[in-house]
């Protein structure tokens, strides 16, 4: 008897196993430049990323982006990769990522939920009148509460986001989430 609860443990250890690590394959998938590199990012559906913005116990980190199967955005093309070698440096094990591509593009009903939720908290970009997620976007969430976040990269003179980082804008951006990942430690 003891056997079988051997078995069935093992079993349900390597089915969790399992699910964690399909997170980060699927990342991956969306981001092929991360296959096979130690990085801290996890594919997470809607629900579980709403779950854990709006959950009263609990820290978590989140980058909305756009999976480039849809549209191929160069900023979350250079700051992911940035993100995650600070996360790394830090400690950090695991940020959420959320493909809103879709949903933003239809505005359908999960991004106005995601959107009414993120504007009770900080303020967010309008376009065309409307709130919108400008991506990458990333957060730190602490028992509901959004600590803080960062978009993109920088603004210019013309309130257009750089791309091309100086090398002095490139230390100020890994401060900046530096920072921001030690609020976990707060």
């Amino acid at each position: 008897m003891k056997n079988i609860y051997k078995i069935i443990f093992i079993v349900f250890l390597s089915l969790f196993l399992i699910s964690c690590d399909s997170g980060k394959k699927a990342f991956e998938k969306d981001y092929v430049m991360f296959e096979g590199k130690e990085h801290v990012f996890k594919k997470v559906s809607f629900q579980k990323a709403y779950a854990s913005l709006t959950s009263k116990k609990g820290y978590q980190i989140i980058v909305f982006a756009f999976d480039p199967d849809y549209y191929e955005c160069p900023y979350c093309m250079m700051v992911l990769p940035i993100i995650n070698e600070v996360a790394l440096e830090e400690g950090i094990k695991e940020i959420y990522y959320l493909d809103i591509y879709m949903m933003r593009k239809n505005r359908d009903e999960n991004y106005l939920k995601l959107i009414n939720y993120l504007s009770s908290q900080v303020e967010l970009e309008k376009r065309n009148g409307l709130d919108e997620i400008i991506v990458p976007d990333l957060y730190i969430v602490k028992d509901g509460k959004v600590l803080a976040h960062h978009i993109a990269t920088f603004k210019d003179n013309d309130g257009k986001y750089i791309l091309n980082l100086t090398s002095e804008q490139l230390i100020e951006l890994k401060t900046i989430y530096r920072n921001m990942f030690s609020l976990k430690k707060s």
